[in-house]
């Protein structure tokens, strides 16, 4: 991969990983603030199928792989501050 390509994929890697900290926030306030479950349970089953895509045998497109991961290291709760503060 070029370097303009790598610095393309980390940004939007970066601007994807705010948006799910954004609906990961969303939807901890509507539990908090004694609102309705059924989004809660929505985005908790949409956590599940994303972490269990990479046992899935299909063609994914090769970026697709950094963003599983980078996921996956957020729905493991394994954020690199955590580790570090540990």
């Amino acid at each position: 991969m070029k370097v303009s390509e790598v610095d393309d994929v980390n940004s939007s890697l970066a601007y994807s990983r705010i948006l799910f900290y954004l609906i990961g926030f969303m939807f901890l306030l509507l539990v908090l603030s004694c609102g309705p479950l059924l989004p809660v349970w929505m985005f908790i089953n949409a956590l599940q199928l994303i972490a269990h895509v990479p046992l899935i045998r299909t063609n994914l497109p090769g970026n697709f792989n950094f963003f599983i991961l980078d996921y996956l290291n957020i729905i493991r709760l394994h954020t690199t501050s955590l580790n570090v503060w540990l």
